[in-house]
């Protein structure tokens, strides 16, 4: 007899994850939160959100306090927030760009 996998549903998209590819919503920081109730208002910390969905929803908080703070998001910016809807992974070569900061004398 084969074991039936536990799944959760999203309460954003409605679909079924296994409990590794959502989150449960008491674990979602506050400001996420607020940001996903103003698309979803009676989305409760209760629930489950999935990745995606988190992401995209952690994507529109960076953006809007970008746009707070400075006004016009740069390309870099744009970058940034669209990856982080997308759940890329931003990296860079930290040993390259720390040796380019060197002196000769260090």
């Amino acid at each position: 007899m084969e074991k039936e996998k536990k799944q959760v549903q999203c309460q954003v998209c409605k679909r079924r994850f296994s409990p590794s590819k959502a989150i449960h919503g008491s674990l979602v920081r506050l400001p996420i939160v607020e940001e996903i109730r103003k698309a979803h208002p009676n989305w409760s910390t209760s629930e489950y959100i999935c990745l995606d969905d988190l992401n995209h929803f952690r994507g529109e908080y960076v953006q809007r306090l970008l746009e707070a703070e400075r006004g016009e998001l740069s390309g870099l910016e744009h970058t940034v927030v669209r990856s982080l809807r997308e759940h890329e992974m931003l990296a860079t070569n930290t040993n390259k760009e720390f040796e380019q900061r060197l002196t000769f004398g260090e």
